[in-house]
């Protein structure tokens, strides 16, 4: 099952035109243009698909596949378009008021 999601959604957010590709005619800014689209709306299903793309280079550059992984040379690049996680900040409960809590 999770191996199905994986490919899927490759599949689903990685441009037709890039999906048929050879690896190796693949460049980052490609990569990084398809990638921030889908960070920008989905900021979790974009981080994971950046992460599943770098894995696939990085099996492509073991087995000589592909020189380079555009994968991890668009890790903060995204981070730069799109920010990073977003966080909230809570107020802080003194110890002594948990039990109200």
């Amino acid at each position: 099952m999770h191996a199905r999601e994986w490919i899927s959604s490759l599949e689903r957010h990685v441009p037709r035109e890039i999906w048929h590709k050879p690896i190796d005619r693949i460049e980052a800014p490609e990569l990084l243009d398809a990638v921030v689209k889908v960070t920008s709306q989905y900021p979790e299903t974009g981080r994971r698909v950046r992460q599943r793309l770098e894995l696939v280079f990085a099996d492509a550059e073991f087995r000589k596949l592909c020189n380079g992984n555009p994968g991890r040379a668009i890790r903060e690049k995204v981070r730069e378009e799109c920010g990073g996680r977003k966080t909230e900040s809570y107020r802080t409960l003194h110890y002594r008021d948990v039990p109200l809590l």
